[in-house]
């Protein structure tokens, strides 16, 4: 695997248990919350405010997290590819200095064979430094290819949700963790799936993965067929856009 392999592995080890762990003291958080605003008997609208300027605060933690451990994940693999480089380059040298040796040295007995070793250093150089290539390019086809899914992707959401504001009985506020709000109308018969498309197109560039949070009561919306009437978002709710 390697020294970067493993420095790669410790750290999205660690990353995955830093998310683990903030889930949970997430969850322990708004259940001590909520006991302690029913024991104050303070109104449902200052919960679900104070829920929401928590929300906000969690999700920028998130957030910036996210974007440090892209960070470091980006310049190890450019160490990594420079390091790659910078040996492939040493032993094309050594290469050449060997191949200039072997041809100063020639003699009539065991010229040809000392001759024949340098040109079997040359084929590994360049084997190498071609692997190397091809390996890049191929990268580099793969994120090409991403790009274009993710641009065809939302080619279609914006042409589905073209109309601004959308149409229906059914008001749904979503919020983002940056504190940006969007209000979005919906008929009582469309499927929660469709909240979720809108929240991917809606959403931050910086923003991956992410759920769909109704606070008040607390609940994580599944992405499904499941209308919001039947989940019991009518006539109005509102829903959080939390980063994973």
């Amino acid at each position: 695997m390697g020294v970067i392999g493993t420095v790669l592995y410790v750290l999205c080890s660690l990353l995955f248990f830093a998310g683990v762990f903030t889930v949970v003291y997430e969850k322990w958080c708004q259940y001590q919350l909520q006991r302690r605003l029913k024991s104050l008997e303070i109104p449902p609208e200052k919960v679900q405010a104070l829920e929401e300027e928590r929300a906000r605060a969690i999700g920028k933690q998130q957030e910036q997290l996210l974007e440090d451990a892209e960070v470091r994940l980006r310049e190890e693999a450019e160490k990594r590819a420079r390091r790659i480089e910078k040996e492939a380059h040493e032993r094309a040298l050594d290469t050449s200095r060997v191949s200039k040796r072997t041809i100063g040295s020639k003699t009539k007995t065991g010229g040809d064979a000392k001759t024949s070793t340098a040109f079997d250093f040359d084929a590994d150089s360049a084997v190498s430094r071609e692997r190397l290539r091809r390996s890049q390019r191929e990268r580099e086809r793969e994120r090409e290819r991403r790009r274009q899914e993710r641009a065809a992707r939302i080619a279609v959401l914006q042409e589905k949700f073209a109309l601004e504001g959308g149409e229906g009985d059914v008001h749904i506020r979503f919020r983002f963790p940056s504190g940006d709000t969007l209000l979005w109308k919906f008929s009582a018969s469309t499927p929660l799936s469709d909240l979720h498309e809108l929240a991917e197109l809606k959403k931050p560039k910086s923003m991956r993965a992410f759920s769909l949070q109704q606070n008040v009561p607390f609940n994580v919306l599944p992405n499904t067929s499941e209308t919001l009437d039947a989940a019991g978002l009518a006539p109005q709710s509102s829903i959080m856009v939390m980063p994973e």
